[in-house]
């Protein structure tokens, strides 16, 4: 609701708390090209190595510096 409607099919959640099934959606989305933007918790970023990802953005507090570096 919050997304303007051309934006739902490039944008997708991601945090632990998800089905492995819809984690392993959104990065077969992610990889694939199909999506353009996950809006993820430090989750995400556990063990992943995507290449060609241009940015990352870190909104708020982090409990550690391992958390960026992953």
């Amino acid at each position: 609701k919050c997304l303007p409607a051309h934006l739902w099919d490039a944008v997708f959640p991601f945090s632990s708390d998800m089905s492995e099934k819809s984690k392993q959606k959104c990065w077969d989305k992610f990889t694939s090209g199909k999506l353009q933007i996950i809006c993820a918790t430090d989750a995400a970023g556990m063990g992943c190595s995507i290449p060609d990802v241009k940015y990352s953005v870190i909104f708020g507090l982090l409990s550690s510096l391992s958390v960026i570096i992953q």
